[in-house]
């Protein structure tokens, strides 16, 4: 006996068909899953083992992440699987909805990525000054999307991953000095001989300041006329780069 489907085909085989198709979807999604979690224990073990304390933050976190998307795209492949139903022509068809669903599915794996760009590239760590996209502050925490800074104004700032990648991380945390510029203004009035005095007594100032770098001595020097007063220009560069301290 033979059983046939309205168009012909034969309904045993092509039952048997899919459910190996099926067979081979499963088993490979499993396989990944499997082998993401081997993964996940290795960032696991290599977080532990390191002073940064993002790393133990962010290698759960990408762990976690990469077993969700694994789930979703085998969800994904097996239902197509089973319905025939075309994900991508489906999202086509809905026009408005399916750019939407796009553009959040792009972003979402632009801070994804950017995630791992944090977590192995370490531009940063908790605690740190840094500057992102004009936003000048100290790290508080980094999360699987975002990340948060407290600007110097006591504001708190998310920027996603991927934005902060992408734009650039300035650290300041990790500059070896901090060059102080200003410029020092007297009366037009002023001799010369006491202006050169003021430039000398500026100097010593800062030589025998606790903190100035041994390798970039302070310069101090009459550099110009101003509209209304005299110009002194001062650099100075102080180590460590602390500018509480």
């Amino acid at each position: 006996m033979h059983f046939r489907k309205l168009d012909g085909t034969n309904f045993v085989h092509t039952v048997a068909q899919q459910a190996a198709d099926l067979g081979v979807a499963v088993a490979l999604v499993w396989f990944i899953f499997k082998l993401v979690s081997i993964v996940d224990f290795k960032l696991k073990k290599w977080a532990a083992s390191t002073d940064n304390a993002i790393d133990d933050v962010l290698a759960p976190l990408a762990g976690r992440t990469m077993r969700v998307f694994i789930v979703i795209i085998g969800g994904i492949l097996i239902i197509q699987n089973l319905t025939g139903v075309k994900f991508g022509a489906l999202l086509a068809s809905l026009g408005i909805g399916g750019i939407a669903v796009a553009l959040a599915t792009k972003d979402s794996i632009a801070n994804f990525f950017g995630t791992l760009t944090i977590l192995f590239d370490k531009p940063f760590q908790l605690g740190e000054r840094i500057l992102i996209d004009n936003y000048d502050g100290v790290v508080e925490d980094v999360g699987f999307r975002s990340t948060r800074i407290r600007t110097l104004t006591g504001h708190l700032v998310t920027i996603p991953n991927g934005k902060a990648v992408s734009s650039g991380v300035e650290n300041i945390g990790k500059r070896p000095h901090i060059r102080w510029l200003t410029n020092i203004t007297i009366t037009y009035d002023t001799p010369p001989d006491k202006v050169e005095k003021a430039v000398s007594i500026i100097k010593e100032i800062l030589d025998n300041h606790e903190g100035m770098h041994p390798d970039f001595p302070p310069r101090v020097y009459f550099n110009g006329f101003n509209d209304w007063s005299l110009n002194i220009t001062v650099f100075a560069w102080y180590h460590p780069a602390v500018y509480w301290d």
